[in-house]
């Protein structure tokens, strides 16, 4: 199916937290480089439940917009108690095929994101409180990030659609792509999210009209 339209549905990475200004952060870059229409969708501090809350109004209203970009799972993990995530990864799996397959059954393709890197020694000294919760689970602040990027990698190959990797271009990088906070991208981390995003829509439909000259080559 080729793209008709494109919405951004998430969390604050695709809201552009982290980039030095909004208009750097990923969805918006990939916005300014398509020549179709492109619906941000993206809130800070979403979870997966608020995504299927707002899935309705945000999504399958829209119609129009042909395919659907999702990104969730940062705050899903976030720990909220010792050994307490903000949602439990058996339920945030529930709640990404729930929405994969509402917008399927609304003639609508879901694409979904994994997750960025994080630095976590950064990221204990912005939230030390956040390590103590997580010191019962016998498990780093990286490891609960990775198992919950993991869980969108297995929902997008058990549902049989497309998954684009935004970690493992990350990790190639030679510059840090982490902001100030440890979680959020930083400028480069945006743009290298962008390049993949577009790179995997264009392979999707090679037709698609891309703006010359925006597309920068593989860091």
């Amino acid at each position: 199916m080729g793209l008709r339209g494109l919405i951004f549905f998430g969390d604050s990475v695709l809201a552009g937290t982290g980039a030095s200004e909004r208009e750097l952060g990923c969805a918006k870059l990939v916005k300014n480089t398509l020549k179709i229409p492109v619906s941000l969708r993206a809130k800070n501090w979403n979870t997966s439940r608020d995504g299927l809350e707002r899935l309705e109004e945000d999504v399958i209203k829209q119609p129009q917009f042909s395919h659907a970009i999702l990104l969730f799972g940062n705050n899903d993990g976030w720990l909220i108690g010792p050994g307490q995530p903000n949602v439990p990864l058996e339920e945030f799996r529930q709640n990404i095929d729930a929405m994969v397959t509402r917008i399927k059954n609304n003639r609508q393709t879901a694409l979904l994101c994994n997750l960025q890197l994080i630095d976590q020694m950064i990221f204990v000294r912005q939230f030390p409180e956040l390590d103590d919760y997580r010191k019962c689970m016998n498990l780093t602040t990286e490891e609960i990030h990775v198992k919950y990027s993991n869980a969108i990698e297995d929902a997008a190959r058990e549902s049989g659609i497309g998954l684009i990797d935004i970690r493992s271009r990350l990790k190639n990088s030679l510059e840090s792509t982490v902001a100030s906070d440890g979680i959020h991208p930083n400028d480069k981390g945006h743009k290298i999210i962008a390049d993949v995003i577009l790179e995997s829509l264009q392979r999707l439909d090679p037709t698609l009209n891309i703006s010359s000259g925006t597309m920068q080559p593989r860091i």
